[in-house]
C-alpha cells in the first residue's frame, strides 16, 4: 500500500469527500433492492448432457476461499436478447466492488455476460489498484462504481452493428469511488471535461491496464480489441460519444 497524502488543493479532475454513514450505508448495504435493467425472457437453467437442468447454486462461492471478494455474482444464467447472462449483485455487503445506475450513492444489480464477467472479477479490481499507484493515490478497500448499465440491446451508436451492451459485454462507468482504509472517499470522474491532473494519470493507467488484459486473439482492426472506448485525448483514443462515460468492454475477438 501506499501512503494516505494530504491533499491541499482541489482540481476539477478529482473530488475528495469524507465517507459519511449515510454514504456507507446507502452503497454497500446489501438491502437496496435493484430497479436496473430487467431480461427480456424468464430466469433459465443450464441444462445438461442428459438433457436435464443443471440446478446452478444462485449465490458465488468461487471466491470464498479468498480474503476479498470482488464482484458478487449470481451464476444462474438470464436469457437476454443475443446471450445468456449472469447478474452482478451491485448491492452485496460483502463485495469489494459495489455499484448503481447514474449515482454515487444507490446501488442495484446489472448483468455480465460470463467472459465479461470473469474479466471483470480478475482483472477490474487490478486496474484500479495499478491506476491509484500511479496517480499517487492510497490502494482502495472497496469501489463503488457510478454506471449508465451493462445490458442494453441496441446497436452501436452511428453504426448498424449490435453494440457489446446488446451482449451484455460492456459497462459505462461514470465515475470510480474509491474507499481507502481511513474511510475516505476519493471520486473519480471519467467526464471530458475533468481529464486533468490526478484524474487523468488515473484514467489513462486504468484503461491501459484494461487493454493489456484483453485476450491475444484480440488484435488491431478488431472490433473493440483495446475493452474500451472514452475520450479522443486520451493515448488510447475514443471519441465525443464517450466524453461523460468509458465504455469497458470485453470484445467478441475475446470468445
Amino acid at each position: 500500500m501506499i501512503k494516505q497524502k494530504k491533499i491541499t488543493s482541489l482540481f476539477f479532475a478529482i473530488s475528495l469527500t469524507a465517507c459519511s454513514s449515510q454514504f456507507q450505508g446507502a452503497q454497500w448495504d446489501s438491502g437496496i433492492p435493484s430497479t436496473q435493467e430487467s431480461p427480456i425472457e424468464e430466469e433459465i437453467l443450464p441444462i445438461g448432457q442428459d438433457g436435464t437442468p443443471i440446478q446452478a447454486d444462485p449465490i458465488d462461492h468461487s471466491f470464498e476461499s479468498l480474503v476479498e471478494t470482488f464482484f458478487a455474482i449470481n451464476r444462474t444464467l438470464v436469457r437476454l436478447a443475443h446471450d445468456f447472462s449472469y447478474t452482478w449483485q451491485g448491492c452485496s455487503s460483502i463485495a469489494l466492488v459495489s455499484g448503481g445506475y447514474d449515482s454515487d450513492s444507490k446501488c442495484g444489480n446489472a448483468f455480465f455476460q460470463p467472459l465479461f464477467e470473469k474479466q471483470m472479477n480478475y482483472y477490474f479490481f487490478q486496474c484500479v489498484e495499478r491506476a491509484s499507484l500511479q496517480a499517487k493515490l492510497s490502494i482502495p478497500k472497496k469501489i463503488f462504481i457510478n454506471h449508465y448499465g451493462s445490458y442494453n440491446d441496441r446497436a452501436a451508436r452511428g453504426t448498424n452493428r449490435l453494440s457489446l451492451h446488446a451482449y451484455a459485454r460492456a459497462l459505462d462507468i461514470v465515475n470510480f469511488n474509491l474507499l481507502d482504509e481511513t474511510g475516505r472517499i476519493t471520486r473519480i470522474s471519467t467526464n471530458v471535461r475533468n481529464y486533468r491532473g490526478t484524474t487523468k494519470i488515473f484514467y489513462d493507467e486504468f484503461r491501459q491496464c484494461w487493454k493489456e488484459k484483453m485476450p491475444a486473439s484480440c488484435t488491431p482492426n478488431q472490433t473493440e480489441y483495446k475493452g474500451s472506448i472514452g475520450i479522443p485525448q486520451s493515448p488510447l483514443g475514443g471519441n465525443n460519444l464517450h466524453n461523460d462515460h468509458i465504455h469497458l468492454s470485453y470484445a467478441l475477438c475475446g470468445g
